[in-house]
C-alpha cells in the first residue's frame, strides 16, 4: 500500500474531529451554558461564570460538563462597571 494512501487514512480522523476539539470563544458562546452562564475553555476545562442576586459563581467542568473538584483551588475575579468605570477584585472561594 502507497505510503500516501496510509497517510490520509491515519489523518482523516483527525480532520473530521478538528470541530470537537476547537472552543473558540464564538462556539462557546453558542452553546447553552448548564447554569446560564457565560462560558470560556481553559485547559481541560470549561469554566462557566453566573452573576445573579448578587452573588458571582464559577463552575468549573471537564468538556463533557462534569463537575470537577475545586478543593484547594484558588481565583480572583476583576470586577468592571464600564470601560472607565471603578474596578474591584473578589476572591473566589472553593464550594467543595
Amino acid at each position: 500500500m502507497k505510503p500516501s494512501i496510509v497517510a490520509a487514512v491515519l489523518a482523516a480522523p483527525l480532520i473530521l474531529l478538528q470541530p470537537v476539539w476547537s472552543h473558540t470563544d464564538e462556539s462557546l458562546d453558542a452553546m447553552k451554558a448548564p447554569h446560564g452562564g457565560q462560558v470560556r475553555a481553559a485547559g481541560p476545562y470549561h469554566l462557566e461564570l453566573v452573576a445573579k442576586d448578587g452573588e458571582l459563581v464559577l463552575h468549573v467542568t471537564d468538556h463533557a460538563w462534569q463537575a470537577m473538584k475545586t478543593g484547594g483551588g484558588e481565583g480572583k475575579a476583576n470586577i468592571q462597571q464600564d470601560k472607565a468605570g471603578s474596578r474591584i477584585t473578589v476572591t473566589l472561594e472553593p464550594s467543595q
